[in-house]
């Protein structure tokens, strides 16, 4: 079917879904409509809108255009969004990483409520405080947290084994010792109390508890806990200070910044929680359809799917026309009712701007590399003869040490980023001794074999570190599974001398492929290949140090294989265990006295 048939398809007159398909039937684009005739037959006019690039870029692949027709508006939007995830199409908004934040967890149920990380949000009772996209950020605010309100973040397991002694959090003041007594139920819950209040925005109440009891420990002349108190109020107000956390009234809000020129698009996401602005997310997409609002409308449908963590408000920079179906369907995944905000005026439109700063900001960031990393890329392609852009590179690398604790890494590289989540390890099993070259055959051969199963989708390009006999290896086993014309393999071997450059070596080419020293695309394959071996020596390093820690406790009496394993888990080191109490190691479960007595008697005896 070709473009002057399309033009004359009769589509309904009804709500539903269209998907636009290519020769090959590769699904394009998936969009959903009032009105389908309207909608599809506004792609094959010359209205203006049409008119852009990346649009009859799109119109020209299109061969064919499937119609589901639904009941109403709001069918069709959870049917475009719930396909758009099943089949991610081409030109529509599809994320890297599909999993959820990390907010801080209080379960205040507990008689002694600890404070831990958690993905998940339940409507449980327990108090939450997020989202954190970055480890760094979420790491910040559980250590303020703690300095200010020093609550338990152990398990309970961990809590029963220090009854008798509090763990090093203790000693450092981020916790009140409860596992050991060094604090009665009723401080605890005081402190708890405080807690509460800050995740809830309440600081000036805080403030007056603190107040009170540093001049009652004062008055009944208990210096020291008033110096505590003394202490955390000067950390707390200085806290306030610093993040303009004084406005309890504000409810925790996501403020959407968008930036979007010619098909690409930046979006960014600010946190905003107890009146502060916690942390952010953004996004970077390429060749989208649609206008910043329809743009905007599928981000929502798409980015509210995936997470489980929602804020009382949302701000939005345009007002849309189906954002009372998108409210409807949040409202049914949320704890609570989440209103939608397109301010004109007044503080929410302040952040709006400040969001959009942002998004501009990652657009011209983005956008940039983008257009450097197309240029590369395409460099790459022609100088290396490959049957296709090298989009999506995996690399491999080996790691041992004469042949001990053998592993191998793979790392992906989609775009010109690492994509970690599709980072592999590997632990070589069919080859003994030193010979690299059948332990990359063996890896390929096992990467190879998933390649038919969901997540395993191959690469552009495989990229070996190594040089002619590493190739072969791999080009062995990629024909071994009838994939040796579907895939582009080469392999990058640092130089003889310390003056020469990098070299490539490619299929049925005897000499290597030499780039200038300082190239950009020699810099951007040496950069794969220097994280793949940073990965395999990470690992490899790990498992050397499991096996020297495992040889530590063979000779230790009344400890097999089961009680090492837990040993290790709890210690570490076996040298750990001699500034550790008898009572300490017995309460641990699957000991006992017996065992606690014979390790601490033979660490005595041979002066470990």
């Amino acid at each position: 079917m070709d473009n002057s048939s399309l033009k004359s398809l009769n589509p309904p007159r009804l709500p539903g879904v269209y998907i636009m398909k290519n020769k090959t039937g590769e699904i394009l684009y998936i969009g959903k409509a009032k009105n389908l005739r309207n909608r599809v037959n506004s792609y094959f006019n010359n209205s203006k809108t049409n008119a852009r690039i990346h649009i009859r870029y799109l119109v020209d692949q299109i061969y064919d255009i499937e119609f589901i027709v639904t009941k109403n508006e709001r069918d069709a939007l959870i049917l475009e969004n719930s396909l758009i995830k099943k089949r991610k199409p081409k030109y529509n908004i599809q994320f890297k990483d599909d999993k959820s934040y990390f907010s801080l967890k209080l379960d205040i149920k507990e008689d002694f409520p600890r404070l831990y990380f958690t993905r998940s949000i339940k409507d449980d009772g327990a108090l939450y405080f997020g989202p954190f996209t970055s480890t760094d950020s979420l790491k910040k605010a559980k250590r303020i947290f703690h300095k200010l309100f020093p609550l338990r973040d152990c398990t309970n397991s961990k809590f029963k084994r220090h009854v008798l002694r509090p763990c090093i959090n203790y000693n450092m003041k981020l916790c009140s010792g409860p596992c050991a007594s060094k604090v009665s139920l009723d401080e605890y819950q005081s402190i708890v109390r405080q807690a509460r209040f800050y995740l809830k925005g309440k600081f000036r109440e805080i403030i007056k508890i603190l107040e009170r009891s540093m001049k009652n420990a004062s008055d009944e002349t208990r210096f020291e806990e008033a110096a505590t108190y003394r202490n955390q109020l000067r950390f707390l107000k200085m806290h306030i200070d610093e993040r303009g956390l004084i406005n309890s009234s504000v409810k925790d809000r996501d403020i959407i910044g968008l930036d979007n020129h010619s098909g690409a698009c930046s979006i960014v996401i600010l946190f905003y929680r107890n009146g502060s602005i916690v942390d952010k997310t953004e996004f970077f997409f390429t060749q989208l359809l649609g206008n910043s609002e329809q743009i905007l409308e599928e981000f929502l449908l798409r980015y509210y799917s995936f997470t489980n963590t929602f804020p009382k408000e949302i701000n939005i920079p345009y007002k849309l026309k189906n954002i009372c179906l998108i409210e409807e369907w949040i409202n049914k995944k949320s704890l609570y009712k989440v209103k939608f905000f397109s301010p004109k005026r007044g503080k929410r439109a302040e952040q709006l701007q400040l969001a959009f700063e942002n998004a501009k900001n990652c657009f011209e960031r983005n956008y940039a590399f983008n257009r450097s990393f197309e240029k590369i890329s395409e460099n790459i392609k022609i100088k290396l003869k490959l049957k296709k852009l090298p989009n999506t590179i995996e690399c491999f690398d080996i790691s041992n040490i004469q042949g001990t604790n053998p592993v191998a890494s793979l790392v992906r590289f989609e775009n010109g980023n690492p994509l970690k989540r599709k980072y592999k390890r590997y632990k070589i099993k069919s080859v003994t001794g030193s010979n690299d070259i059948a332990m990359m055959r063996e890896v390929i051969s096992r990467r190879l074999n998933r390649y038919n199963q969901k997540g395993w989708d191959i690469s552009d390009m495989i990229l070996i570190d190594g040089g002619v006999g590493q190739l072969n290896s791999a080009l062995k086993a990629a024909e071994e599974f009838g994939l040796l014309k579907d895939i582009d393999i080469i392999s990058i071997a640092k130089g003889r001398l310390s003056e020469e450059t990098d070299k490539i070596y490619i299929r049925d080419e005897k000499r290597p492929v030499v780039y200038r020293k300082n190239s950009e695309e020699l810099l951007y394959l040496m950069r794969i290949r220097d994280e793949a071996h940073r990965f395999a020596i990470t690992y490899h390093k790990s498992l050397r140090k499991k096996r020297f820690i495992s040889s530590e406790y063979e000779s230790v009496p009344n400890v097999g294989k089961k009680r090492k394993i837990i040993l290790q888990k709890h210690f570490g080191k076996l040298r750990n265990l001699k500034e550790v109490a008898i009572e300490d190691i017995a309460s641990i479960k699957g000991l006992n006295l017996v065992v606690a007595k014979s390790i601490k008697d033979y660490l005595n005896s041979f002066n470990v």
